[in-house]
């Protein structure tokens, strides 16, 4: 028997991710299965967006600052540049 390796179809996924507090995971009677809501986005999320986008644009280094007030789960250290001290 042969056996052909074709690596992941479209759309087909390497893992699961488990959901945030923050999409409401409630559990099922299975334990392997949870159930999300996704998240609400605020109204001014797509001008914060925005403002991002033109942060990244222009190359600017103060851009893990601007994600962290748009993700309050993102953390970062401020005392490195690029992930280097």
């Amino acid at each position: 028997m042969k056996l052909n390796l074709s690596g992941l179809r479209p759309g087909e996924k390497l893992y699961e991710e488990m959901l945030m507090k923050e999409e409401g995971m409630q559990t099922t009677p299975n334990k392997m299965i949870h159930v999300g809501k996704p998240i609400e986005l605020s109204h001014d999320f797509f001008d914060q967006l925005d403002h991002l986008y033109q942060v990244a644009y222009d190359e600017d280094s103060n851009i893990r600052k601007e994600v962290h007030q748009m993700v309050d789960t993102y953390h970062y250290d401020e005392n490195t540049t690029h992930g280097i001290k």
